[in-house]
């Protein structure tokens, strides 16, 4: 799964630019559009996006940890979607979605959705840690719903220092 030797992808530049945050780093090629192994020296992806963090300069470790945990678990969803081919890698890394190889929405492609929706929350947006990988049919059928792992990633995002009482109270 995680520790395969092979080129893996977390997703398109679209969560770093979307704060203008794209970045070099000296051990991904871009933040979180590839990861390879072993051209690249990549130890993990646990390492490779504690860097990354590091490099677009979280300072609250709480933010920075829930930030590095969707990280991650967007390579997981990624990679259990069947979107970390060649043809899905070259494409994210062009900032085109990726299409699902795998699974009950095999062929749809792969979006960014917000954990906590933006409609419900505006000040979450730009929020890496609030934005996930998934089908786009999945993403569609989402719409603003709130249910409790929406309330409980709220709590998070606001311990964190990520979302203001107002915006908590919204999502409540």
């Amino acid at each position: 799964m995680l520790g395969r030797r092979r080129d893996i992808a977390v997703m398109s530049s679209a969560f770093f630019d979307r704060r203008n945050e794209s970045r070099e780093l000296p051990e991904c090629r871009r933040p979180f559009t590839g990861w390879r192994w072993p051209a690249r020296k990549v130890k993990s992806p646990p390492r490779c996006s504690d860097r990354a963090v590091t490099l677009a300069g979280y300072k609250n470790s709480d933010a920075a940890k829930l930030t590095k945990d969707v990280l991650l678990r967007n390579l997981d969803i990624a990679e259990k979607l069947g979107c970390l081919d060649d043809a899905g890698l070259a494409g994210m890394r062009r900032g085109k979605a990726a299409t699902v190889m795998k699974g009950p929405y095999k062929g749809d492609q792969l979006s960014v959705d917000h954990i906590v929706p933006r409609a419900v929350v505006p000040e979450l947006d730009n929020v890496i840690a609030n934005l996930e990988l998934m089908p786009l049919r999945m993403n569609e059928s989402k719409n603003d719903k709130i249910g409790d792992r929406q309330r409980d990633m709220a709590k998070k995002f606001y311990q964190a220092g990520l979302l203001s009482r107002k915006g908590l109270e919204a999502v409540q």
